[in-house]
């Protein structure tokens, strides 16, 4: 039977924010104000705050691990990116990804572990080409709020978004700009997560495959999260994953949205969503963002819809063949899926598929694989973009 990939792979240009490793930083207080220098990494630069100055010391995250010898790289980088995103929230007053500043970070190496320090300083800065800043930022996440124009890369959970110009949504780099909509309304996007690479600072970057594999897992994961259903196979997703670039910097972020290159109607509530072989004879429904007619499985999810409403398919019936009898061999199901599927179109549409406009209609029928583990399912449907009717009857 057919089966549908619930990723893609596209390139990326973000990331949580850099992590500096200067130990300049470290000595910094919560509520320093602070200069960027163009060093790589950047060395931190406290100033007065009535100065214009381009960063603030937005908290202090201490391991708890201080008894212990060195965690390595990977585990306090994951421990104080968390750590310092909600003292940086606390003290902004909401997440910067709501507002125009950028959130960074200066951990520890392991000779500055083993000296004794065990914490993380947490600074915001302005974003490129912004004005500097002037007097404290804390608790002024509304006077920094983000416009509804806004980067990939700066998306929350929930936001629902399309192209700021004309761009191919499928074509949509993290770094490129979207125009937040109305979940309510119609949107080409869907930002549902951000997941983390189980993958260490000082490990190359990963096969294509690879790292496809581990960012479908991620994304899968927070797609069951925020849209509450039990398992993301069946439904489909796009992710950006972390450059070369951004991955030799210390990435390990993948972002996750539903993206289609036709606008979804709101609300997107896949949870609602029943699997195509769960659809009844008569059923009308349309395809979820990214399905396409050739890589529909019976095991999709697709969204119902009243017969008279727009719509790209109708089901016209289907069945179960005999499971004690041995698989007779792909060409032999097919052929009897299609002897079947003949049947019940004729008998559902009153025309004989020959004669109808609609005859090239598709049908699903099992492997041996699926044989063998006892699913010998198939049935038949009709799609056809821009329907408004039933075709019960229609003799067309």
């Amino acid at each position: 039977m057919l089966t549908l990939a619930i990723g893609w792979l596209a390139l990326t240009q973000t990331g949580w924010p850099g992590v500096v490793n200067a130990s300049s930083g470290l000595a910094l207080e919560t509520g320093a104000c602070l200069r960027e220098t163009d060093d790589e990494p950047p060395a931190l630069q406290p100033v007065d705050c009535s100065e214009a100055h381009d960063g603030e010391v937005s908290g202090l995250a201490t391991h708890p691990d201080i008894g212990r010898a060195y965690p390595g790289d990977n585990v306090t980088r994951v421990w104080f990116e968390q750590a310092c995103r909600n003292s940086t929230t606390e003290y902004l007053g909401a997440d910067h990804l709501a507002t125009t500043l950028r959130a960074r970070l200066v951990v520890p190496s392991e000779n500055e572990w083993n000296d004794g320090i065990h914490h993380a300083t947490c600074y915001v800065t302005i974003a490129d080409g912004s004005d500097a800043l002037t007097g404290s930022v804390k608790g002024r996440a509304d006077d920094f709020a983000r416009g509804d124009i806004v980067a990939i890369d700066r998306l929350m959970p929930g936001d629902c978004f399309d192209p700021a110009g004309s761009t191919d949504p499928f074509s949509l780099r993290s770094s490129d700009m979207v125009r937040l909509a109305d979940c309510s309304g119609t949107f080409f996007g869907v930002f549902f997560g951000r997941g983390n690479l189980p993958y260490p600072d000082d490990m190359p970057i990963p096969s294509d495959d690879d790292l496809t594999d581990s960012s479908t897992t991620a994304c899968s994961t927070d797609f069951e999260s925020f849209f509450d259903v039990e398992s993301a196979v069946g439904y489909t997703f796009r992710f950006w994953r972390p450059s070369q670039s951004r991955w030799d910097g210390g990435d390990r972020e993948v972002l996750c949205a539903v993206l289609s290159d036709e606008p979804i109607d709101g609300p997107y509530l896949p949870v609602e969503y029943p699997q195509l072989h769960k659809l009844g004879t008569g059923q009308c429904f349309r395809l979820l963002p990214e399905q396409a007619d050739d890589s529909l499985s019976l095991d999709d999810h697709v969204r119902p819809v009243r017969c008279s409403e727009l719509h790209s398919g109708q089901m016209i019936g289907g069945g179960l063949f005999d499971v004690d009898l041995a698989f007779p061999g792909d060409a032999q199901a097919r052929a009897l899926a299609q002897q079947e599927c003949r049947s019940l179109f004729e008998a559902f549409v009153g025309i004989d598929p020959t004669d109808s406009e609609f005859g090239e209609f598709p049908y699903w029928y099992p492997n041996e694989e699926a044989w063998t583990a006892g699913d010998t399912r198939y049935a038949c449907a009709i799609l056809e973009s821009g329907l408004t009717e039933s075709l019960q009857g229609s003799r067309r």
